[in-house]
């Protein structure tokens, strides 16, 4: 048995396996292509009109694309080639990703992601990143009564639904940022997150002027993050 998990992580099984889901995905946004264009003819919309549409939300989506593609450079040397590009061309996302990977490489005695754990402790994160998304499915039935609520404050004009709802985002922001803001022992990790937010903060106030800036606050940021936290470690970490 081969003690190192990169074997497995980049084998041609895996990436058969991951290619069946993306191509699953893929051919559903072709199908779904093709009966929207079906509806616009039977609208009346020609199409010219529709292929400009596609044109444009094809360009337009290419900026959004950015931080994705840099979660997946981020992703590969911990989780291999295939189970990054299918966790984040289908559903999940790089924060969940990582979160998830650490609590299942930590749980089979593994200090961090960064380790060369073994095969058995790769199938464990693929097992958990995997079988804790399809939770979130069942939030179709179990938020409906949470929906209606929200809704129904809404409807009345709350103030405070603002004050409650950017209270709930900043917790959830907070309980990821704050076991690294707290790890003095990882120095580089709390200057790159500093520099990182301050990034954020000059793209969005360059972005009021330059609206395109502003599509790349968080590209950006993560880039720049990514250039100090490797300009720190080679030369004063």
């Amino acid at each position: 048995m081969h003690s190192n998990f990169s074997y497995l992580s980049n084998s041609t099984v895996m990436l058969i396996l991951c290619s069946i889901a993306v191509i699953a995905v893929l051919c559903q946004a072709l199908y779904f292509l093709k009966v929207g264009f079906k509806r616009g003819k039977e609208l009346g919309i020609d199409n010219k009109s529709m292929k400009q549409v596609v044109v444009s939300s094809s360009v337009f989506s290419i900026v959004p694309s950015l931080p994705i593609l840099i979660s997946y450079m981020i992703l590969v040397p911990a989780l291999g080639k295939f189970l990054p590009w299918l966790r984040l061309s289908v559903i999940g996302s790089a924060a969940y990703e990582t979160m998830a990977a650490d609590m299942a490489v930590k749980a089979n005695g593994y200090s961090s992601l960064s380790e060369a754990f073994s095969p058995e402790a790769y199938l464990a994160i693929v097992w958990t990143v995997t079988g804790a998304i399809l939770l979130s499915s069942l939030s179709t039935f179990l938020l409906k009564p949470y929906d209606r609520k929200m809704k129904s404050i809404q409807g009345k004009g709350s103030k405070f639904m603002p004050v409650l709802i950017s209270a709930m985002f900043l917790g959830l922001l907070g309980s990821m940022a704050a076991p690294y803001l707290v790890d003095f022992n990882n120095i580089t990790g709390i200057f790159t997150m500093i520099v990182a937010g301050v990034t954020v903060i000059i793209f969005n106030k360059v972005g009021k002027k330059v609206k395109v800036v502003k599509e790349f606050a968080f590209a950006g940021s993560m880039i720049t993050g990514m250039v100090f936290a490797a300009t720190y470690s080679n030369f004063v970490g």
